[in-house]
């Protein structure tokens, strides 16, 4: 994993991003369980004047603290003080990466990979970058940086997609923006006008979260995914003039 790729990340409800396994060194005949011997990596702050540093704790249920970023010979560490004042370096190359990364990106193509239900490609990493971006700086960037969902049937007879090609925004690919515009398209403007921001955010989660093999506009048509979830709030989607 390259940490940078953390950088950035939204993460405001503080999943755990990534961790690196028997952190902890432990002296010699003392047990602890693996849980605890975990140093859990949430967030990655870029700081240009004093260096990159990693929002962490050890444990599941550790205090966050910052640890410093450091290069040491060409390899990037994570760098912490031990109680009695030592300095302990992890090499950040052991990081493994909790985010859900399904399929591949090599060389502008990107490659399909069997989950849940179908061949697909999808990048929390990407997700996580994007959800927060207006539109029009979600726009600025390369297409390779937005697209965090490919469905099956955008790979039917290929090996990859080559990113180069034509694609069509909404049908071949999908970004953040593009599921907002299918939950948009399902329910019409006369229930998405009633939402607050916060639940229109919270259904495109649902959505990219839930998605494994459709088309995101399939699993609100076919499965009325969202219904509940809109009725819930008060909506009352009988007497809408929903887009269906």
């Amino acid at each position: 994993m390259n940490y940078r790729d953390l950088i950035g990340v939204s993460n405001p409800e503080f999943h755990i991003l990534a961790y690196i396994n028997h952190f902890v060194e432990l002296p010699k005949n003392v047990y602890m369980r693996d849980d605890y011997r975990i140093l859990n990596i949430y967030g990655i702050i870029n700081d240009d004047k004093n260096g990159d540093k990693a929002i962490c704790s050890i444990g599941r249920e550790g205090t966050k603290e910052l640890y410093d970023i450091k290069t040491i010979d060409g390899e990037d560490f994570i760098v912490s003080e031990k109680q009695e004042g030592t300095i302990k370096h992890t090499p950040l190359k052991n990081a493994i990466l909790l985010l859900e990364i399904v399929g591949k990106l090599e060389d502008n193509k990107i490659y399909s990979e069997y989950f849940r239900q179908g061949h697909i490609y999808k990048n929390e990493l990407v997700y996580l970058k994007t959800k927060d971006l207006p539109k029009e700086e979600l726009d600025k960037l390369p297409i390779k940086d937005k697209i965090c969902y490919i469905p099956e049937s955008s790979f039917e007879g290929k090996e990859y997609i080559n990113l180069s090609d034509g694609l069509e925004e909404g049908s071949d690919y999908y970004t953040v923006q593009s599921i907002r515009e299918d939950i948009k398209s399902y329910f019409g403007n006369d229930v998405m006008n009633k939402l607050e921001e916060k639940n229109i955010r919270s259904m495109i989660d649902d959505v990219f979260y839930c998605v494994d093999w459709q088309h995101p506009s399939s699993l609100l048509d076919a499965d009325q995914y969202l219904d509940d979830y809109v009725e819930e709030l008060g909506i009352n989607l009988d007497e809408s003039e929903m887009e269906i």
